[in-house]
Order: structure tokens, then C-alpha cells, then sequence
């Protein structure tokens, strides 16, 4: 039996191409319907995840090479969404972010019935933004936002993204956007710090009301509009100087 995959060592296009019990898992599943590959997919990917929990708490067992069952499970199901981004993330850590970036948007093509697909594509443009790699963070989203049109969460990261960038007005369109989409308490405090950020105050406050307005106990609304307010105080009495 051959060693565990080790992304360490290869990128996944790399020991897909050259480990032979990939190779012959990948061939042997190619002909299995696709609920079967995806179970299969998921026991090898969920029995990785055990094994590096309990060798984390300490217990004496011999644990495989951090991403093994991750590579594993996309070698049986190459759509199996939680290892593209487990693999696309750990190509990212080995200094591949080229790599990284074909299983992040590789994740926007699937079908939007894939279980958990928007928190999944969410966390890898999350893990990007804490880098940070904005540039790639806002490719990502966007490539997600052409495929999922209809949903906040892309919209509303995107204009994080151009936030950060010094993007201000950019940001408030995207964040204009996503609250068309979804005007919840969380979007709407979001689009109001956009606009704070804009120097749109007046529109910035109606926004943040609204949002408390909708769910009283939105701590991050409240803080929004309290920064708001402490600078249109200091702005006051700067003024009067």
C-alpha cells in the first residue's frame, strides 16, 4: 500500500496524475452513480476529519498527513464540495495560490442544490479575505455572484472587498445590491457602514434605523450607528473651531 497523499509534497493535479490508489479510485468511481461517489466521497473525507481531531486531543494514534482524506475524496468525487475547498485552501498554505484558486472557483460551477454550497464558497472567500488576498477574494465572489445571481452573500462580500481596497462608492453599489436582494437587519447594517465609509451620512443613518428598526437586538447596527453619530459630533465641533 502506498503512503498517505501528501498535498505537502505535490499539488492534488500533481499526485492525481502520479499516486496510483488515486488513480485507480478515480477511474473506479468514474463508473459508480453519483450518490454512491458522493457517500463514498464523504466517509473518506468525514473519517480524515476524526482522525485528525483525535490526534489533536492527544490520543496515540497514527494520524495521516494533514489534507490526506481531503485529496482522497476528491480523487473518488472531483464535485465533492467540502474537499475543494479543504484542498483548495491547504494549496493556498503550501504557497500554490494559483492552484487554490481552480477548487475555489471550481466550487462556483456546481449545481445550486449542492448541500451547504453558499456558506462553503463563503468560507474559502472568507479564508482569502483573512490572508488577506482581496484581489483574489473579490474574483472569487464575483465569479460566484455571475453563477448565483439571486444571492446577498456575494454582492454584499464583494463590496467588502472593494471597502478594503479604498474603493469606497464601488462598494456601496454592491452593498446597494445585496440589500435588493435580501433588506434584512444583517445586509442593511452592512450597506449603512458602506455608506458611513462613502461620507453618505444622511442615507447611512435612515439605513441603520431601518435596520434596528427590523431587529432591535442587531448589536453591530447599533454600533454602526454610534460610530455615525460620534463623527457627525466631532465634524460639529470641529466646525464651531
Amino acid at each position: 500500500m502506498n503512503p498517505p497523499p501528501n498535498l505537502a509534497k505535490a499539488s492534488f493535479s500533481v499526485l492525481i496524475a502520479t499516486d496510483s490508489e488515486l488513480i485507480e479510485a478515480r477511474a473506479h468511481y468514474a463508473r459508480v452513480p453519483a450518490e454512491k461517489r458522493y457517500r463514498a466521497a464523504d466517509f473518506a473525507y468525514q473519517s480524515s476529519v476524526a482522525d485528525d481531531f483525535m490526534h489533536k486531543v492527544g490520543l496515540n494514534i497514527q494520524s495521516s498527513p494533514p489534507g490526506s482524506g481531503a485529496v482522497t475524496a476528491l480523487a473518488i468525487d472531483p464535485d465533492f464540495a467540502p474537499a475543494l475547498l479543504t484542498v483548495g485552501t491547504m494549496e493556498y498554505q503550501y504557497g500554490r495560490p494559483e492552484e487554490a484558486m481552480k477548487f475555489f472557483h471550481r466550487l462556483t460551477a456546481l449545481p445550486c442544490d449542492t448541500d451547504g454550497l453558499v456558506e462553503i464558497i463563503d468560507q474559502a472567500g472568507s479564508f482569502l479575505i483573512g490572508i488577506p488576498d482581496f484581489f483574489r477574494a473579490e474574483q472569487l465572489y464575483a465569479a460566484a455572484a455571475a453563477s448565483f445571481p439571486k444571492c446577498a452573500v456575494f454582492p454584499d462580500a464583494i463590496g467588502y472587498c472593494a471597502a478594503k481596497t479604498g474603493r469606497k462608492q464601488e462598494a456601496v453599489l454592491h452593498a446597494r445590491r445585496a440589500a435588493e436582494l435580501d433588506p434584512s437587519s444583517e445586509v442593511l447594517s452592512d450597506l449603512g457602514w458602506s455608506l458611513i465609509e462613502a461620507g453618505e451620512y444622511g442615507e447611512a443613518r435612515t439605513v441603520l434605523n431601518d435596520s434596528i428598526a427590523l431587529k432591535p437586538e442587531n448589536d453591530r447596527a447599533r454600533a454602526n450607528l454610534g460610530y455615525l453619530e460620534s463623527i457627525q459630533v466631532s465634524s460639529k465641533d470641529c466646525s464651531v473651531l
